[in-house]
């Protein structure tokens, strides 16, 4: 699958904002269709500075991000 490109890895956005996106973004990053990448819930954002990760924020304090990958074949 091709994706933006202009940064490292893929990102998921409103993770926890729709029944079937999260399992979606597993099951893409799982199977290899799509590379590692973050996973941000709503209210939460990825804060970069010159292509690489600095900290996430967020306007709720529920709302998280999280690091999605495949360990041993399988999305984590």
């Amino acid at each position: 699958m091709k994706t933006l490109g202009f940064l490292k890895g893929s990102n998921c956005p409103h993770n926890d904002g729709e029944k079937e996106r999260r399992p979606a973004y597993h099951r893409f990053v799982g199977s290899g269709r799509i590379s590692w990448g973050y996973a941000a819930d709503d209210g939460a954002a990825l804060h970069y500075i010159d292509e690489e990760l600095v900290k996430a924020v967020s306007s709720r304090p529920e709302a998280e991000v999280y690091n999605v990958y495949q360990a041993d074949g399988k999305e984590k």
